[in-house]
C-alpha cells in the first residue's frame, strides 16, 4: 500500500483535489465497492464535507436493499467531527430507562431498557443538549439481541451530537441507529411490544397487580428466558389482556389484583 493512501488527509476543509487518483480507486474498490457514480459521488461528497476518512471506517457507504446504498458514520465519526468544531465540551451519559420510568448510569436489568439519554454540552450554546432513543423505534438483528442497551446508548448519542451539531451532522446517521432499516420488519416488532409491555408496570402496580410475577410467569409457562424470545402473538396477547386488567382494576377498585392471570382471549390458554 502506498505512503498516499496510508496517510489519507482527514481534515474539514479537504478539497476534492486532496484525493488523488490512487485514493479514489481504492475506496471505490472497497468501500465503495459496487457504488453507482452517482452513489460515489454523494459519498465522496460526504467524506470532504466532514473530513471523516472511509479507509479507517470512520464513515461507510452501506446497502439498503432494493440496489440503493446510503451513507452512514461511525459513533467515533460524529465523536470526531463534534471535537474538531472546538466546541464540544463533554457530554453526560448515557442514562437507560426501564418500564418503571427510573433513570439509571448503568443497566444491570437481564432485560433490555426502553430508552436511553445523552446529554451533550456546546460551549456556545446556553443550555445542555439532551436527546432520547427508544428501543421501539430501533432494535434490529446482531448486537441489538446481545448488547441492546450498548446500542441504545450510541443512537441516543448520535442523536444528541446531532442536535448540538446540526451544520456538521445534519443527515448523517450512526449505523447502530440504521442497522434496523436494513434488517427484517419483524426484528423491530418484539422491541416495540417488549416496550408496551414494560410500560404497563407503573399501572399494573398502581392496580396492585405483580408485573415482574406475571412476567416470571409468561416466560416460565413459553419455556424462555428473555421476552425478546417469546412469540410476538403471544407477547401481544398479553399487553392486551393485561390492559383490560388494569382498566377494570382501576374502574372498579379491585383489591384482589394480586391473583390475576394472564389469558390468551382466542385459545382460553393460560399465558
Amino acid at each position: 500500500m502506498s505512503a498516499a493512501i496510508t496517510h489519507l488527509p482527514a481534515v474539514p476543509d479537504r478539497t476534492p483535489g486532496a484525493f488523488t487518483a490512487e485514493m479514489i480507486d481504492t475506496i471505490k474498490r472497497t468501500v465503495a465497492e459496487g457504488a453507482t457514480d452517482a452513489e460515489f459521488e454523494i459519498f465522496l461528497h460526504q467524506c470532504i464535507r466532514t473530513g471523516l476518512d472511509p479507509l479507517a471506517r470512520q464513515i461507510y457507504l452501506i446497502p439498503t436493499g432494493a440496489g440503493k446504498r446510503t451513507v452512514q458514520v461511525s459513533i467515533d465519526g460524529q465523536r470526531l467531527v463534534a471535537e474538531r468544531t472546538g466546541n464540544y465540551d463533554g457530554q453526560e451519559g448515557p442514562y437507560w430507562c426501564g418500564g418503571d420510568g427510573e433513570w439509571h448510569d448503568v443497566w444491570t436489568s437481564k432485560e433490555p431498557p426502553i430508552a436511553a439519554r445523552v446529554v451533550v454540552h456546546h460551549k456556545d450554546k446556553q443550555h445542555p443538549i439532551a436527546a432520547v432513543a427508544h428501543l421501539s423505534e430501533y432494535q434490529g438483528r446482531g448486537r441489538w439481541q446481545t448488547a441492546p442497551a450498548q446500542m441504545l446508548a450510541k443512537c441516543a448519542e448520535a442523536l444528541a451530537l446531532r442536535k448540538a451539531f446540526p451544520h456538521e451532522l445534519a443527515g448523517l446517521y450512526a449505523a447502530e441507529e440504521m442497522e434496523s432499516a436494513t434488517t427484517s420488519p419483524a426484528a423491530p416488532a418484539i422491541g416495540s411490544l417488549i416496550a408496551r409491555w414494560e410500560g404497563l408496570a407503573p399501572r399494573a402496580a398502581r392496580a396492585g397487580i405483580d408485573h415482574t410475577e406475571l412476567t416470571g410467569r409468561m416466560l416460565a409457562k413459553k419455556g424462555k428466558k428473555r421476552l425478546q424470545d417469546m412469540p410476538a402473538a403471544t407477547l401481544e396477547a398479553a399487553i392486551s389482556h393485561l390492559t383490560k386488567m388494569v382498566e377494570a382494576a382501576e374502574a372498579a377498585d379491585i383489591d384482589d389484583a394480586h391473583d390475576a392471570v394472564l389469558v390468551d382471549e382466542e385459545t382460553g390458554e393460560t399465558l
